[in-house]
Parts: structure tokens; C-alpha cells; sequence
């Protein structure tokens, strides 16, 4: 052999391990990513289908040229639930007036609040118990409210159920979320300096899609017909590693319905 021949055998070998080599990489990393998921990617069970989010509204309080957005769920005629942060943003506004637009009909309705209330446990700086009450004046048209949970109701890791909002141009964005593990979570989240805490959840697409933008703060989370959460924190649309985290809202069914009072939810409404 020449030794032209051995520098091309040369050449060809370190052409040959150096793509071994990076194959082994890709495999590691792709087999690595799996393991992070905790999950299987077949069979994942699916919630029932939203047929019209009646309930959800996009929420704009208003002062002269100034105006703030976030979503919020109806509960019945008289009362929206949202997060905790949101209601205080409507507080600092001296008409209280609001613009909701309901999913149902994508009207624009005024409507004054009458009652702004966070819970007493709310934390703004963690955002703990993030969640929140606005009572309106005028009463929205029947048959919009969602269902509340029992305080019982209990997440399934890896299930899949519904995010709804709505978007700038006020219409209706639903969007498959899938339940994430406590675990997996505080992992993907250690990146933010915050804490799950046990008033939240936290889900997203396993593909690594963000289910909410911008103004989605205080959107609903549903499984089926059934409000389970609402949208507390993120990182918007373009952090794809960062999921969000929803307010549970089990945990705070007993407080819903000691703080509406006369305007309590109908039997047939907790499930």
C-alpha cells in the first residue's frame, strides 16, 4: 500500500467514527428527552370534546386611554372567576367599568363591577392561591356558566383536557393541554426561580407547542364541561420550555360558593 492509499484510508476512517460518534449523540439525546417526560406517548387518554365555550370571556378594564386584558370563566349570570393578579388590576382602575366579550356570542358588553374580591391567601409574589371573584352589575344571559368541580375532583397526570381563550381578534382558541407530573414540572420550571406551589398545576403539549399567549392570564382550563383551572403564569409564546401553571381550582370550590352567597352555584353546577 502507497502512501496516498493509507492517507485516504486515513481520511475515511475518521469520517466513519466521527458519524458513529455523532449518531450515539442523537440516540442519547433522544432517548434522554423520553426519560424526562416520565410518560408514555401512545394511548394517552383524551377529555371530552368542548363543543362552545359559552363560559369563557376576554376580560378589558378600561380608564380614559389606558386599558389591561386577561380571561375569565363564568360561574353564573352574576360572577366571573379569573386570577388573583387580575382582579387587582381591575381594583386599581377608578370607573371599574369592564368590556367582557363572551365566547357565546363574541358581543362586546359594558358591564360595571359591582364586587372585586381576591382570596385572603393570594400571594403576588409567588402567586400562590392565584385566584380571584368579579361580580357584574348587569347579569349575563343563562346557560353560559361552566360547571365547578367537587373539592374532591382529583388530576390525572398525562390526561389530556381543554385551554380555552380568546385571542386578539376575539375569537374562540381551544387547545389540548395535557396534565403534567408534579416532578417533570418543577424540573422544567427550576429555570424560572419559582416554586410550584400545592394551589397549582402544570400542563402543556409534550412536543414542546405553548397552548397560551399573550392576555390569557386568568383563561379557563376544563376537563369536559368542568372547570378545573385557570391560566396563573407562564412565559408566553416564546418560551416553548417553560410550561404553563394553572390556579387548581378544587381547592377553592368551598370558597367560591361561601363568597357568592345569595348567588350560590345551582346543584346541578358542582360536579
Amino acid at each position: 500500500m502507497n502512501k496516498l492509499q493509507c492517507q485516504c484510508m486515513t481520511v475515511i476512517t475518521t469520517l466513519f467514527l466521527l458519524n458513529a460518534l455523532l449518531l450515539i449523540g442523537v440516540v442519547i439525546k433522544w432517548q434522554t428527552s423520553l426519560n424526562k417526560s416520565d410518560r408514555k406517548y401512545r394511548n394517552l387518554p383524551t377529555s371530552p370534546a368542548v363543543e362552545k365555550p359559552h363560559f369563557a370571556v376576554k376580560i378589558v378594564t378600561f380608564d380614559n386611554d389606558v386599558d389591561d386584558h386577561c380571561g375569565g370563566a363564568i360561574i353564573n349570570s352574576r360572577w366571573i372567576v379569573t386570577t388573583g393578579h387580575c382582579v387587582g388590576v381591575v381594583e386599581s382602575y377608578t370607573t371599574k367599568k369592564m368590556i367582557t366579550y363572551v365566547a357565546s356570542t363574541f358581543n362586546e358588553v359594558v358591564n360595571e363591577v359591582e364586587v372585586a374580591i381576591r382570596h385572603p391567601e393570594f400571594n403576588s409574589s409567588t402567586l400562590d392561591a392565584d385566584i380571584g371573584l368579579l361580580k357584574v352589575v348587569q347579569p349575563y344571559e343563562a346557560g353560559v356558566a361552566v360547571q365547578v368541580p367537587r373539592s374532591d375532583y382529583k388530576y390525572v397526570v398525562n390526561s389530556s383536557v381543554s385551554a380555552v381563550s380568546l385571542d386578539e381578534e376575539i375569537t374562540e382558541v381551544i387547545t389540548t393541554v395535557e396534565i403534567f407530573s408534579r416532578r417533570y414540572c418543577s424540573n422544567l420550571l427550576s429555570a424560572t426561580w419559582k416554586l410550584l406551589t400545592e394551589s397549582m398545576i402544570c400542563g402543556g403539549l409534550y412536543t414542546g407547542e405553548k397552548p397560551d399567549c399573550l392576555y390569557d392570564t386568568g383563561s379557563p382550563l376544563v376537563d369536559g364541561k368542568v372547570l378545573i383551572g385557570i391560566i396563573s403564569w407562564g412565559k408566553g409564546c416564546e418560551k416553548v420550555d417553560i410550561p404553563t401553571v394553572y390556579t387548581k381550582i378544587p381547592p377553592f370550590v368551598k370558597w367560591i360558593t361561601t363568597t357568592i352567597g345569595d348567588d350560590r352555584l345551582s346543584t346541578d353546577q358542582v360536579k
